[in-house]
């Protein structure tokens, strides 16, 4: 066999494999950005319950603010004040996703209001897993700057 049959015979089964992998990879792109959507619409509507239906049960958040990073239960993050309206909004013409089977992440920069003031702002990454009942957030690790938005 000549090197160039045995090179042409790679790319024959390859490629298909790779092309296959990639439009699974592109199909998954609006579920898992609906998984993020309503993560934002949870804290924008102070819903609990979506909040928490979001989450693999010990997903965890780690929260970096100056030199300072803190590691917690996300699901302890859902105290939503009485008297605030919290919104959380990414950067949409920033936001990267990568998936790559039953793994994504969904990085991007935002920006956090409290009753419709810039609190701070930050860059945060979200990974997530697919279950049988869709993608779940497993974790959450985000830059808190509030003196740095623009």
């Amino acid at each position: 066999m000549s090197f160039r049959f045995i090179y042409q015979l790679i790319i024959c089964f390859t490629l298909p494999g790779l092309c296959a992998f990639a439009q699974d990879a592109k199909s998954e792109e609006g579920p898992v950005m609906e998984v993020i959507d309503s993560f934002l619409k949870a804290i924008d509507q102070k819903d609990t319950a979506l909040f928490n239906s979001l989450l693999i049960a010990n997903a965890q958040a780690f929260v970096q603010q100056g030199d300072e990073v803190k590691a917690r239960t996300m699901k302890m993050l859902v105290d939503f004040p009485a008297n605030q309206q919290w919104k959380e909004r990414l950067n949409q013409d920033k936001v990267k996703m990568t998936i790559s089977g039953t793994v994504a992440s969904v990085t991007a920069p935002y920006l956090f209001y409290i009753d419709n003031v810039l609190s701070h702002c930050g860059h945060e990454s979200f990974s997530l897993v697919k279950e049988k009942a869709g993608w779940k957030i497993t974790s959450l690790t985000y830059t808190v700057q509030g003196d740095s938005c623009h």
